[in-house]
């Protein structure tokens, strides 16, 4: 009943933003075709229909039902699509107008409309694509706190939301990337699991093929909470996944540090610790796992490396923009201070299984060990 109750102003939300861009899509098309007048009736089965995919996600999405995957996936696509004609075609029509003051030039709004039907289609279909395609980046990052020539390989996934939409063809695919790769450790930096996470037994055989010779780790996204903490802890250690929920892990001179995400204060009274009394007085070069890339200025001397996620780089253009105005630590790897910070742009997708200008990744960071003078390494 909690749950129902915190995501209740979020739905309320999505509801109102849909149908303003709703109602935005319904007057371009009327006006581009050029009908004039609808009757009541038609206006509301029209009206009805297009809310149809925020009811199916809302009542349908934790079906375990296989029609169901299909029904939110469509409804998903539905959706990005109005997003994404309401940014694009909202854009161009602003440069239109101005042109139309300026030049006494206006473009037709058919045309308008039908390019645009293009543009979101290749769009869409591109994305669909990519989302497939995980690409494997990789980071090197130098440290005195390693023997010099000592070598540690880390290799981190991201926000795979297994769900209704997500399943055994990402999970394998995982595993054949990460594996592939010969890590000495494994994390996973949150998002694991989303709700209408389907065959949970099967995606724990899959991800139970994961190799590392010094283990597997993860720590808890926000989705963890949305989804159940206490089943996504047994899903978790089911998979061979130790869970760093506020600790750590020494590894030889790797010191694995684990926070759980926020999200946690919404569904229970457990207080965070600080991050410095997390991290203080451990040894060693020291990795930070945490899933949402934000931290504290007065924190950033108790880590040499955080690994995050969460933002997604946006996952669809043009969203990224709105999503780095939250969170300054994007996508990719930042220097701060003496600290490093590596953003993934996550390895799965939430929603739509579609991303444009975001492609989905498995970082390796290779860690080296190397011998910095004393007037270098101050």
């Amino acid at each position: 009943m909690g749950k129902i109750f915190f995501f209740m102003p979020f739905i309320g939300i999505v509801i109102l933003i849909y149908s303003l861009i709703l109602f935005y899509y319904i007057r371009k098309t009327l006006l581009a075709f050029k009908f004039r007048q609808f009757s009541w009736k038609c206006y509301a089965t029209l009206i009805s229909g297009s809310f149809t995919p925020v009811f199916i996600l809302v009542f349908l999405r934790n079906n375990t039902l296989i029609i169901s995957s299909y029904l939110v996936i469509a409804c998903y696509v539905w959706i990005t699509y109005l997003f994404l004609f309401f940014s694009l075609h909202g854009i161009c029509e602003l440069i239109n107008l101005t042109f139309k003051k300026m030049l006494k030039y206006w473009i037709h709004e058919k045309t308008l409309w039908m390019a645009f039907q293009l543009i979101c289609f290749s769009i869409l279909t591109y994305g669909y694509f990519d989302a497939k395609n995980i690409r494997v980046e990789q980071v090197e990052i130098l440290t005195n706190k390693l023997k010099e020539g000592e070598s540690w390989r880390i290799v981190q996934f991201s926000d795979v939301h297994f769900s209704a939409v997500n399943g055994e063809v990402l999970a394998k695919k995982i595993v054949e990337k990460v594996n592939a790769e010969k890590p000495n450790i494994i994390v996973s930096t949150g998002d694991l699991i989303d709700r209408g996470m389907h065959n949970p037994e099967v995606l724990c055989e899959i991800l139970n093929q994961l190799s590392a010779t010094h283990g597997i780790y993860a720590v808890t996204g926000n989705h963890e909470y949305y989804y159940g903490v206490e089943e996504a802890v047994t899903f978790h250690k089911r998979c061979g996944f130790e869970l760093l929920q506020n600790d750590n892990s020494q590894i030889n001179g790797i010191n694995l540090v684990g926070i759980n995400d926020k999200a946690v204060r919404r569904f229970s009274n457990q207080v965070l610790p600080s991050e410095k009394d997390l991290m203080e007085g451990l040894s060693g070069f020291k990795v930070y796992l945490k899933h949402q890339p934000q931290v504290s200025k007065d924190a950033l001397k108790y880590f040499d490396l955080m690994l995050s996620g969460h933002t997604h780089a946006g996952q669809i253009f043009p969203f990224g923009i709105f999503v780095k105005l939250a969170f300054p630590y994007f996508k990719g790897l930042y220097k701060v201070d003496e600290s490093y910070i590596y953003v993934s742009r996550g390895t799965g997708t939430w929603g739509p299984p579609i991303r444009f200008l975001s492609p989905p990744e498995v970082t390796v960071i290779n860690v080296r060990g190397i011998y910095l003078p004393p007037e270098v390494s101050k």
